[in-house]
C-alpha cells in the first residue's frame, strides 16, 4: 500500500504542475498496484496501517479531483473567451471600409 501512497503523492505533484498526462499515466499504474494490494492477504497486525494508508490515498485523491475540477472550469472559461474573440474577429473582417 505504500506504493499506492507514493504514486498518489506524485499524482498530486503533477496535478499542481498542470501535467494531466502524467496524472493519467500514474492513475493507470496506481490501479494495477491497488488491484495487487486487494488481491493479497493483509496481515492482522497491518490492518490499522493499511487503513491509515487508504485514508491518506483518499485524501490525496480528493485534492487531485478538486484540482481537476478547477482545471476543467478554467478551460471552459478560456474556450468561451476564445469563442467570443473569434466572433469579434469574424465581425471585424466582415465590416467593409467605406471611404
Amino acid at each position: 500500500m505504500a506504493n499506492v501512497v507514493v504514486l498518489s503523492h506524485k499524482m498530486l505533484e503533477f496535478a499542481r504542475a498542470g501535467d494531466w498526462d502524467s496524472v493519467t499515466r500514474l492513475e493507470y499504474e496506481r490501479r494495477t498496484v491497488i488491484r495487487d494490494c486487494f488481491n493479497s492477504k493483509i496481515e492482522t497486525l497491518q490492518t490499522e496501517l493499511f487503513s491509515e494508508a487508504l485514508s491518506a490515498v483518499l485524501s490525496l485523491n480528493e485534492e487531485v479531483i478538486a484540482m481537476l475540477e478547477n482545471a476543467k472550469a478554467d478551460i471552459a472559461v478560456k474556450r468561451t473567451d476564445q469563442k467570443y474573440t473569434s466572433r469579434s474577429v469574424g465581425h471585424y473582417l466582415d465590416v467593409k471600409y467605406d471611404a
